[in-house]
C-alpha cells in the first residue's frame, strides 16, 4: 500500500512515498514517514588503525563556562520531558489516563498550554521551529526518532536508524545528531546525524559491543562537530567497565577524545569550537574532578 498524499488524521497513519507505516490510532495527531536514505560507509569502533584525537586535558577553571549554560535551548536540558525554548515557551510531557504520553507546548508567561502531539523526550531546535522527540510506534518499533512542526502539530518519524537513544540538534537547526540501536537481534549501536533539508542519514559509526551504549550528544557551537559519551558496563560483571568521550565530525571518523576507561564521564559540554568541559569520577577511587578537554583547530569547513 502506498500513497503520495497523507491519509485523514482520524485514520492513525500518514504514508509517504514509498514507505509504510502502521501505528495505533490516535486522536488529533498527524503522522508520516521520511523515506530517508541511509548512508552505508560507517566505521566501526573502537578503530584499531588509530582512532585518538589531538588534544590536551587539563583541570577546568571557574571561567570555563559552557555554552548551554548560557542559552539552555542549546543543551540537553535537565528534567528530559520539560525542555526549555524560545522566549517562554517549555515543551512538557503529560500522560493521559492510559499512561500514554503526550507533549504540550506551554507557555509559561500565560500559564496557557495547548497539545501538540503524542511522544516524549522533548528538545527544541534552536531556531523554534521543530521539536525532536521519541515516539513510540510498536512493540517491533519503539522509541522512534520524531520531528514535529511545533506550529501544526505535524510529526515526521525518521525511518531507517532504529531504536533512538540519545538525539540533539545543531545550533544552526540543520542537523539532528543521533544515537540508536538496531531493532533487529544485532544489538548494535549506530551514530550518525540526519540532515533537516533532505530526510538523508548519514551513519558515521557503528559498535557491535552487546554492553555499550552512547548518550550525552552535544553540538559544538560550529555544528560540524559533536560530542558523545560512549559507556560500556555490565551489572553482573565489574570487569566490564569502561567509560572514554568521542568526537564525531559530520564529514570525517571519529576519534577518541579520552583515554581513562575506568573514570566515569558526564555531563561533556562545549565552552567554545574548541573546548569541552566534562565531569570525571574515578570508578576506583570515588574522587571527582572537573576537566576541560582542548582540541586541535577544527579543519576548514567543506
Amino acid at each position: 500500500m502506498t500513497s503520495l498524499r497523507p491519509i485523514a488524521d482520524n485514520d492513525g497513519m500518514n504514508v509517504r512515498v514509498i514507505v509504510v507505516l502502521w501505528m495505533a490510532a490516535l486522536p488529533g495527531t498527524a503522522c508520516s514517514a521520511s523515506a530517508v536514505g541511509v548512508t552505508p560507509n560507517a566505521v566501526a569502533i573502537p578503530n584499531d588503525g588509530g582512532d585518538s584525537c589531538a588534544v590536551r586535558i587539563r583541570a577546568a577553571s571557574a571561567g570555563d563556562m559552557l555554552v548551554r549554560e548560557q542559552d539552555p535551548v542549546r543543551g540537553a536540558p535537565e528534567n528530559a520531558n520539560d525542555a526549555p525554548g524560545p522566549g517562554s515557551l517549555r515543551a512538557v510531557v503529560r500522560s493521559d489516563s492510559l499512561h500514554h504520553p503526550f507533549i504540550f507546548i506551554l507557555d509559561t508567561a500565560t500559564s496557557v498550554s495547548r497539545r501538540l502531539c503524542p511522544g516524549s523526550r522533548p528538545r527544541f531546535s534552536p531556531d523554534g521551529r521543530w521539536i525532536a522527540c521519541s515516539r513510540w510506534v510498536s512493540r517491533e518499533r519503539p522509541y522512534t526518532l520524531a520531528r514535529v512542526d511545533l506550529q501544526t502539530g505535524v510529526t515526521q518519524l525518521i525511518e531507517g536508524i532504529g531504536q533512538i537513544e540519545d538525539f540533539a540538534w545543531s545550533p544552526d537547526s540543520k542537523r539532528l545528531a543521533f544515537t540508536s540501536m538496531r531493532y533487529d537481534l544485532s544489538s548494535r549501536c549506530q551514530i550518525g546525524w540526519v540532515d533537516m533539508a533532505s530526510d538523508s542519514v548519514r551513519l558515521l559509526a557503528t559498535d557491535s559491543d552487546p554492553y555499550v551504549e552512547y548518550h550525552e550528544c552535544e553540538w559544538a557551537p560550529d555544528s560540524r562537530r559533536f560530542v558523545v559519551n560512549r559507556d560500556r558496563e555490565y551489572e553482573h560483571d565489574d570487569r566490564i567497565k569502561a567509560c572514554d568521550l568521542w568526537l564525531l565530525d559530520v564529514d570525517g571518523k571519529p576519534c577518541r577524545l579520552t583515554h581513562t576507561p575506568r573514570v566515569d564521564k558526564s555531563l561533556p559540554g562545549w565552552i567554545d569550537r574548541r573546548r569541552v568541559r566534562y565531569e570525571a569520577m574515578d570508578s576506583d577511587t570515588g574522587e571527582g574532578s572537573r576537566y576541560v578537554i582542548e582540541l586541535s583547530p577544527a579543519p576548514p569547513h567543506r
